[in-house]
């Protein structure tokens, strides 16, 4: 009873000290790191996986434990990305927290020891971690040779959409063994034909009670950015500010369009519930299913920008928090914008001027094939470079060249 006692005071305690205190609170993620970390390596013992397959690989969560737990234990991981990799992303949201400055004594010792922690952005020298969350990591065994840049990691191969992924992949420093172009794996319509593609837009109008015969919009709407970063340069002094200012848009093209918008999937659909009129619908449909059916896809500096690419669909990419990144500037049928007026004449012009859309949609096809790989086989490739992955558990360098493997141009 009396030992009883002594380990809930203990745990009452240590529990205080990690809230209350600035030492317990720079402590509380590195020691949740070793705790995880023993926690994720016996589960992995016990499961005794072929591989591991996650979304990302990102120092900044769970799945950083994982894939380094795996490595360890000579177990690979296969990434499906569902982002683009682009450290000015993160460095976006952390730039103003004062744990994630390259200038305290703490920071200073890790990039000393592990120069690749620290990441220059407009002008501010910043880590990816808290100091000592990162040293933890790197003791542990759990980084990886880029802390930024997401999916970066040893003992990782990457299935990917498209060669326009493969080269952004490469650019940002990548290993060529680690790249594998298997297609889309999200989606099960971007490659069928017009007429399945129009019976399955008739079902579409058809469920959320649109108009017959009218062009369909489908509009990616943007997560609530103004909790988690400094919102000086954005457009709109609040999120329902921005939701006012997209809805007067939308409604400028209702007559002529049905309007179908999937929020970000961070935000419930009933926050977007004052967006809905007759013509315009807010919808829980799989964003990647929506877009090989649309017209024309609208979206603020989305990932799933890259799938409407790879339709030969147009898009209006409007940067409302703008944020300025480049991923997709060599797309043709990409037009950025970063204000609600040149929101509302872009939209204006595309259902006004049929010459202006037309050009905009054969622009976008003169690249769709480069930014996806439509065939319907994507996941007889994926199947086939998890075999090899497998067969290869000893380190993935070694692993046979993987584009040519799967019978795809690497160009």
């Amino acid at each position: 009873m009396l030992l009883w006692i002594f380990v809930k005071m203990f745990r009452v305690g240590a529990g205080m000290f990690f809230r209350s205190t600035k030492m317990g609170r720079d402590l509380a993620p590195a020691v949740r790191s070793v705790l995880m970390a023993r926690k994720v390596k016996k589960f992995l013992a016990r499961v005794a996986p072929d591989f591991l397959v996650m979304g990302e690989l990102n120092v900044g969560n769970l799945t950083a434990i994982f894939a380094g737990s795996a490595r360890l234990m000579g177990i690979p991981t296969i990434i499906i990305p569902y982002t683009i990799p682009n450290p000015a992303e993160p460095a976006q949201i952390l730039r103003n927290e004062r744990s994630y400055r390259a200038s305290s004594f703490l920071a200073k010792a890790l990039l000393r020891a592990y120069p690749h922690w620290c990441f220059e952005y407009e002008g501010t020298r910043l880590i990816r971690l808290p100091a000592l969350t990162a040293i933890t990591t790197e003791l542990l065994g759990l980084s990886t040779p880029a802390p930024w840049i997401l999916n970066r990691g040893e003992n990782v191969a990457i299935a990917l959409e498209s060669p326009a992924q493969r080269d952004l992949y490469l650019h940002l420093g990548f290993l060529d063994d680690q790249l594998w172009i298997v297609g889309d794996v999200t989606s099960g319509i971007a490659h069928l034909d017009e007429n399945e593609k129009n019976r399955l837009k008739a079902e579409l109008v058809t469920k959320h009670k649109l108009r017959p015969g009218r062009p369909l919009v489908v509009c990616g709407f943007p997560p609530d950015q103004y909790r988690s970063t400094d919102t000086s340069g954005f457009e709109f002094a609040s999120y329902g500010a921005l939701i006012d200012a997209w809805k007067s848009s939308l409604e400028l093209i209702a007559e002529h369009a049905n309007i179908l918008v999937r929020p970000h999937p961070r935000i419930p659909v009933g926050q977007l519930v004052s967006l809905e009129s007759e013509h315009i619908r807010v919808v829980a449909d799989p964003t990647a299913d929506l877009i090989p059916l649309c017209d024309l896809y609208v979206a603020s500096i989305s990932a799933t920008i890259r799938w409407a690419i790879s339709c030969g669909i147009p898009v209006l990419n409007y940067d409302v928090f703008r944020y300025r990144y480049t991923d997709f500037d060599t797309a043709p049928g990409v037009l950025t914008i970063e204000n609600v007026q040149e929101f509302r004449e872009c939209l204006n012009r595309f259902f006004e001027d049929p010459a202006f859309a037309q050009h905009l949609a054969q622009q976008q096809r003169t690249v769709m094939k480069y930014w996806g790989v439509a065939d319907g086989k994507s996941f007889e490739r994926f199947a086939t470079m998890a075999k090899e992955v497998t067969s290869s558990r000893n380190g993935l360098g070694q692993v046979s060249k993987p584009v040519t493997s799967l019978g795809l141009s690497s160009s």
